[in-house]
């Protein structure tokens, strides 16, 4: 099933494998592997910054968002219009705006370093390694859409899920290493405003594809997820030991999140 914006989690997981085999670091300018960025005042936007939502770019909203996400071929032809059709709205790293611009960047960085599609890449990485057999970033159409559009399963959002709760390794094998879970569930500019953030997550501390729900009382994240708007809503409880994964029904945002802390209450009654 697709999972939308969970879809994010596993895209920052392929960038944080990258960073982990040196091939490129949060803080590189995305213009050192884009160089279009540069032709059009964008080069200084860095790796982290995509994956923190602090880009600056203006994306589109409403039907229009709709409509030019569905007219793109292949993440370059995207990932170029960002650089040369998309207003600056704000100073990167000076404004948190949630959005599907800054992953599908830092994806398409990947692409560059890699020499592979994404989706190809991601196989390699993080889905064939976490056992992941039915995930994919391809969609019908044969572009992918590494912010919003993967598709998935109950199974294998679990396994990813085990991997970050036990610091990278899965069955012995270590998939990312401790710094990259830790810097996937920090809060990377906490001190700038905050112009948008979906009513899901709100009140939740953004990481880099993760969000932090809870934390304990020295500061450490408890309850860690990746709730999807439309979709999947994944999560890691620390102090209970445990991962979880739910589908809702289609429904507002405030009535999944019931469900979801509904389902909590049930099995935090059964752990103890």
């Amino acid at each position: 099933a697709p999972v939308y914006h969970s879809s994010k989690c596993l895209t920052a997981a392929v960038v944080m494998a990258f960073v982990d085999a040196g091939k490129i670091s949060l803080d590189d300018k995305v213009s050192k592997y884009l160089p279009i960025f540069d032709n059009y005042f964008k080069g200084y936007i860095t790796i982290r910054q995509c994956l923190s939502h602090t880009t600056g770019i203006q994306e589109a909203q409403g039907i229009a968002k709709v409509a030019q996400r569905s007219k793109f071929a292949s993440l370059e032809e995207e990932v170029n219009a960002f650089a040369s059709k998309r207003e600056i709205a704000d100073n990167a790293g000076t404004a948190f705006f949630y959005s599907n611009i800054g992953p599908n960047i830092a994806a398409r960085v990947i692409e560059v370093v890699s020499k592979k599609s994404f989706d190809r890449v991601a196989q390699e990485k993080i889905f064939r390694p976490c056992g992941m057999r039915s995930t994919t970033f391809y969609s019908e159409k044969g572009s992918v859409d590494p912010a919003d559009g993967a598709t998935s399963t109950a199974q294998d959002m679990i396994n990813f899920m085990t991997m970050i709760l036990n610091k990278g390794k899965i069955k012995d094998k270590q998939i990312l290493s401790e710094q990259s879970i830790r810097e996937m569930q920090t809060f990377q500019f906490p001190a700038v405003p905050n112009k948008f953030t979906p009513k899901t997550m709100q009140g939740f501390e953004p990481g880099m594809g993760l969000w932090i729900e809870q934390k304990d009382n020295s500061g450490k994240p408890s309850i860690v997820s990746s709730p999807g708007i439309l979709s999947a809503w994944p999560w890691i409880d620390y102090s209970r030991n445990y991962v979880a994964v739910v589908f809702p029904a289609n429904g507002g945002s405030e009535e999944k999140r019931q469900i979801v802390e509904q389902i909590r209450s049930e099995i935090e009654k059964n752990l103890k």
